[in-house]
């Protein structure tokens, strides 16, 4: 303020026209700011949810965001050109996203936990081939047949083999849980792609009436960390597109590392920008602050983003602060440099600091003077009675 830096142990912080923190007298509250990747979040366009988590370490705190546009509505069914029949329903789509939207929650909960680079998950892929499959479904007593997930797939002879065949691919195409199926004629080779990386579908007994043929699966395996997480959002990103949908998503990071005891650089702070629009994270500018141990959080609808950190700092002997009015105080000589005090110090928000007085020894104090004002009065009441018994004396 006034082209100085001064302290307060007044916390009653509010947000100002502009959309910075100030103390109750307008001096702007400097801190460190967030560092900002990705897209502003267009709250008309990406309506859906997707994920919000906050990442926590010794050194930094990071939130994810992200949302999607309207999935449900702009899904369609997708349309063979050349025989018209419906390839995946609408409605297998949509089943698909929410459950990659699951998947991708949990990878980010799980690196929340654990805090690696890790490994990316990959997808199972299974392989049948009906090598003869041409001569095996020739009429309507035919039909073939794969179990997924201990559930029998059957598809009857229908127009011809191939015909036959792909109808299954098709149906298989839109399970849950499935990517995609496809059939090649030439082979007779029928491979199922699943859909969530790292997780395994139980897919066997593929037949043609009573005849077995055998599956070869390349099971899913299971990754970890953050490469895990960008197999997740890339897989949910594929699956948003063939919906016609699009996500966007966006990552503060603000850093809270600190040289422990030693001197504050006040010209590496910043006066600290709460408003998501200024900030250019969100179109909606009205959201609602959150103070967590020194972390500010702008609170709109399911997302919640780290906006920066509020600076604290410590000196040798406080109590030799200047007052400046106001509740600020100014460093002096005595009071010794402004120490950074991230690591050692503890800020609550909505919370009110209880009172340091030492209840027991001002209870005796009380005591003491009372008894003393009650000598004081006694003494004073003796000294009227005998000027009283004087002047009768007198008379």
């Amino acid at each position: 303020t006034n082209g100085g830096t001064y302290y307060t142990k007044a916390g009653d912080f509010q947000q100002n026209v502009d959309g910075k923190l100030v103390t109750s007298g307008g001096n702007y509250v400097q801190g460190v700011g967030a560092v900002i990747q990705g897209d502003m979040i267009d709250n008309d366009m990406y309506t859906q949810f997707v994920a919000s988590k906050t990442i926590e370490s010794d050194t930094s705190v990071e939130t994810i965001n992200a949302k999607a546009t309207d999935f449900s509505q702009s899904a369609q069914s997708d349309i063979d050109a050349i025989t018209g029949r419906v390839t995946k329903t609408a409605g297998a789509k949509i089943s698909n996203i929410e459950l990659l939207i699951a998947d991708y929650r949990s990878k980010l909960n799980a690196y929340a936990n654990n805090q690696v680079p890790g490994t990316a998950s990959t997808n199972q892929v299974s392989t049948s081939t009906f090598a003869d499959y041409a001569t095996q479904l020739v009429d309507s007593n035919d039909a073939v047949s794969i179990y997924v997930d201990n559930a029998k797939i059957v598809q009857t002879f229908e127009t011809d083999a191939a015909t036959t065949m792909q109808l299954l691919a098709e149906k298989i195409s839109s399970l849950q849980g499935v990517r995609d199926a496809t059939f090649d004629e030439v082979t007779g080779t029928f491979v199922i792609n699943t859909l969530v990386p790292g997780k395994n579908l139980t897919i066997s007994n593929a037949l043609i009436n009573e005849q077995a043929y055998a599956t070869t699966n390349v099971d899913a395996i299971s990754g970890s960390g953050q490469a895990d997480v960008q197999s997740s959002l890339a897989a949910l990103e594929t699956a948003l597109a063939s919906a016609n949908a699009q996500m966007t998503q966006v990552t503060t990071t603000v850093d809270k590392s600190a040289l422990t005891n030693q001197a504050l650089n006040v010209g590496t702070l910043e006066d600290l920008q709460l408003n998501l629009t200024n900030l250019g994270i969100s179109d909606n500018q009205f959201s609602k602050p959150e103070i967590v141990d020194g972390i500010i959080y702008m609170v709109q609808g399911d997302n919640k983003y780290a906006v920066g950190r509020i600076q604290t700092a410590a000196f040798a002997d406080d109590l030799s602060l200047e007052p400046q009015g106001g509740n600020l105080f100014a460093a002096t000589r005595k009071s010794g440099e402004a120490l950074d005090a991230t690591s050692t110090s503890k800020i609550l928000g909505n919370t009110l600091e209880l009172s340091n007085a030492d209840l027991g020894e001002n209870l005796v104090n009380l005591m003491v003077y009372q008894r003393a004002y009650e000598a004081n009065s006694k003494s004073i009441t003796t000294s009227d009675e005998f000027l009283n018994i004087a002047i009768q004396l007198k008379k």
